[in-house]
C-alpha cells in the first residue's frame, strides 16, 4: 500500500500590463477596489504612491510599477 498526500496553493491570474491600465489615473482607495474586485484578491492590495501626499495614481500605466509577491 502507499499513502499519497497532494497540496496545492491556487493563486488568481494577474495580468500586470492590465492591472496597471485599469487603475491609472485613479485616487489609491479606487484603485485598490477595482483591482480586488477585477482580480478576485484575497487581501487588499499594497498601493505605494511618491510622493505619498499624492492623492491620484499617474495617468500614464507605463508610469506604474505592479509587483505580484
Amino acid at each position: 500500500k502507499w499513502m499519497v498526500t497532494a497540496k496545492r496553493q491556487v493563486q488568481p491570474m494577474l495580468d500586470l500590463k492590465e492591472a496597471a491600465e485599469l487603475i491609472a489615473g485613479k485616487t489609491r482607495s479606487r484603485a485598490v477596489e477595482i483591482l480586488r474586485q477585477k482580480f478576485n484578491l484575497p487581501s487588499e492590495p499594497t498601493i505605494l504612491l511618491a510622493p505619498g501626499w499624492w492623492p491620484w495614481l499617474p495617468i500614464l500605466p507605463f508610469r506604474i510599477q505592479v509587483v505580484e509577491l
